[in-house]
């Protein structure tokens, strides 16, 4: 799809399975991308350490039918805020099953204020999934009354 769109940007992939990675160039030739890297490590401790910024974010970690509950503490979630780009992208792929899955969702979405995100849900995504699209929204200083300092 990257030779389909023309897509000249950099790519950063983060997957902790070597054996995935490794199905992903033989079927999907990633490695014949030359825009893409892909880290060989856990998303959760690349999210910690990294200090790039990207205008995209596709978190969709699951393990079967669970998720890890790292993905809703505050830390990751704050992580993953600032390393988004002013007008950048996160998209959110989770899982419901339960009240309780309902619930963590919803207090996922607190995590955002609407001064600096934009927050949508695209919920019963093939049944079980919620979708999450978030924008880190741009400051427009235009119309402020601001004073030169």
């Amino acid at each position: 799809m990257v030779n389909e769109i023309n897509f000249k940007s950099e790519i950063t992939g983060v997957e902790i399975d070597l054996e995935m990675i490794s199905i992903a160039n033989k079927y999907f030739k990633l490695n014949e991308i030359p825009n893409l890297t892909i880290i060989n490590e856990d998303a959760i401790k690349f999210v910690q350490k990294t200090n790039k910024t990207f205008d995209l974010i596709i978190i969709d970690i699951f393990h079967d039918n669970y998720m890890p509950e790292i993905l809703f503490e505050s830390k990751f979630i704050e992580n993953t805020k600032s390393l988004l780009t002013s007008g950048g992208y996160l998209l959110f792929n989770t899982m419901i099953h339960t009240k309780s899955d309902q619930e963590r969702n919803k207090q996922y979405s607190n995590h955002f204020n609407t001064e600096e995100f934009s927050i949508y849900s695209l919920p019963k995504v093939e049944v079980y999934n919620e979708l999450f699209i978030i924008q880190k929204t741009t400051i427009d200083l235009t119309n402020m009354p601001l004073r030169k300092l």
